[in-house]
């Protein structure tokens, strides 16, 4: 499978040739061929390249027949930028997975909402370029890019040290990882929608906010450091109707250490959030991107959520 790599928000030219021919290696090792927009490495200001620029390389990647799978850099600010700029109608014909995460939500979601291509929340070239990626990620990404179902269950191990400033890129400081904990208890079916809750919320009152009735929500946070931001943003959701009619609800992992690593912390935001809210399973510290290794998620597909003594996330079910 060809992959063209995107860069919707952040410049591709951050990004060191060494760790750029790692992943490179990576993912030929996986059977997928490595291509790039043509303004990948371009820089306009704080993004990669002008709005138009951008625009001009994604609809480029859709149309380009043998690309089969659309791989952001990774993420930074101002994919939403593009929204208002993509001409779905235009690209809707083509169907070629898409995929990445953090401010690529935008992306993602804006893909859901419009019925363009086949959204994949999940790792970003960048993740790739890693000497040391974890198995679990590579495994349940190359299950759902070829289709078959997959079941994440906790993983016994984690990382959420910044790799990529360390000198040799490693090692990594890889710590035990404390089990999903199902905070409400139960069994949903349906489709994902969700990603990075900073660039989710920054969604609503657009065309391009999925609907989320019946469908399994998850949000996670980059750092995990700001309880209050966390904690607002949730709530507007809940006032604008997103969190009243969900399957489910997903709540990612956030580094070690931090205040929203607490679950007491996370339980009382969720307590004041919740309340009033009919009751759906409740799935809490899953790994959903910014801390290793992540699960990938189609949001094209039926998938499950179980959250139990022994919770599981079944995808392509």
């Amino acid at each position: 499978m060809k992959v063209r790599v995107v860069a919707t928000a952040a410049t591709m030219r951050d990004l060191p040739l060494v760790l750029r021919s790692g992943g490179i290696t990576r993912l030929e090792s996986l059977g997928l061929i490595s291509t790039w927009s043509e303004r990948v490495d371009e820089v306009h200001r704080y993004t990669a390249g002008s709005r138009a620029d951008r625009v001009l390389d994604l609809h480029d990647a859709f149309e380009t027949r043998d690309v089969g799978l659309i791989l952001s850099v990774y993420g930074g600010y101002n994919s939403n930028q593009l929204l208002d700029a993509i001409d779905f109608n235009r690209i809707r014909s083509y169907s070629p997975f898409i995929c990445g995460y953090s401010d690529f939500t935008a992306v993602l979601n804006a893909c859901v909402s419009q019925g363009v291509g086949k959204a994949i929340h999940g790792p970003s070239f960048a993740s790739f370029c890693s000497p040391n990626a974890f198995d679990y990620t590579i495994e349940g990404f190359l299950a759902v890019l070829h289709g078959r179902e997959h079941t994440f269950e906790s993983p016994l191990v984690e990382a959420s040290d910044l790799w990529f400033l360390k000198q040799g890129y490693g090692p990594r400081e890889v710590q035990s990882s404390p089990p999903w904990w199902a905070y409400r208890e139960g069994i949903a079916t349906g489709t994902f929608v969700g990603g990075n809750l900073e660039t989710l919320s920054h969604l609503i009152g657009t065309p391009f906010m999925p609907d989320t009735v019946n469908r399994i929500l998850f949000v996670e946070d980059t750092t995990g450091t700001n309880a209050a931001m966390f904690h607002r943003d949730l709530t507007h959701l809940r006032q604008s109707g997103y969190l009243s009619d969900l399957a489910g609800l997903v709540v990612g992992r956030v580094p070690s250490g931090t205040v929203l690593s607490e679950r007491s912390v996370i339980s009382d935001i969720l307590d004041d959030v919740l309340t009033n809210i009919r009751r759906y399973p409740v799935l809490i510290d899953v790994n959903c991107s910014h801390v290793d290794p992540m699960i990938t998620l189609p949001l094209y597909s039926r998938c499950r959520l179980e959250a139990s003594q022994v919770p599981r996330i079944v995808v392509n079910c």
